[in-house]
């Protein structure tokens, strides 16, 4: 094993094309076997010695699994992007416009028991006869309902955003799309990324750091040289 520590640094969405086209500039980059950053050919103990990961805003695509594609592709702007954030009994929704905030809406209701179980995941073990179950049962579905109105909304204001960002537990995404209205998009839209980060209690600074961690990229250096050196 090598002694040299791992070492990573993060930078804006402003820089994401400087960074990587730096970076191809002394290094040969593939992308990961996931699809979802780029890899140094070069190993260190096994692992890639560089790592490039994009920030989510400009996330890589089945057309840009090439750096040098994806370059060609990258944007200029942010454009409009959405932002869901979803658990059980609290939702946050954001819509920018660039770095303008249009819109911001944080929806909560009562749909959790008292020790934090999602009533719609506990109905399905335990019935629904109990005055207080049916109570948060109806809540959380009248939860997407607020959600997907809400969405509605801004779509019809503004039209299709360049990206829809969300966060939402496995078993709830699906039943977003079951619940009527709708939302304005389909399930396996190509504008969809999934949030890559844990996402706390959704409420309006859960929002907005969330948001501020998506145009966020990072590379990670595993071996201490010249060449990683960004100065």
């Amino acid at each position: 094993m090598s002694e040299e520590p791992e070492r990573s640094e993060t930078f804006g969405w402003r820089d994401c094309a400087a960074r990587l086209d730096e970076l191809l500039s002394r290094e040969s980059m593939v992308a990961s076997r996931s699809g979802n950053h780029f890899v140094s050919t070069d190993e260190v103990d096994g692992s890639p010695s560089v790592e490039f990961f994009a920030p989510a805003c400009f996330p890589l695509t089945a057309q840009t699994q090439v750096p040098r594609d994806y370059l060609d592709h990258l944007r200029d702007g942010l454009g409009e992007h959405l932002v869901i954030l979803v658990q059980a009994g609290a939702a946050a929704l954001g819509w920018w416009s660039g770095e303008e905030v249009v819109h911001q809406k944080v929806i909560k209701t009562y749909a959790v028991r008292g020790r934090g179980r999602a009533q719609t995941l506990f109905a399905k073990t335990k019935g629904k006869s109990r005055y207080g179950s049916r109570l948060r049962l109806r809540n959380a579905q009248q939860q997407l309902v607020h959600i997907n109105e809400k969405i509605i909304e801004w779509w019809n204001e503004s039209g299709p955003p360049d990206h829809i960002f969300y966060s939402c537990p496995q078993r709830s995404w699906p039943e977003l799309f079951t619940t009527r209205p709708p939302p304005p998009f389909d399930q396996r839209d190509e504008q969809l990324v999934k949030i890559p980060m844990h996402v706390h209690v959704p409420n309006l600074e859960e929002l907005q750091r969330v948001r501020r961690k998506l145009l966020r990229g990072r590379i990670v250096y595993r071996h201490d040289s010249a060449e990683g050196d960004p100065s």
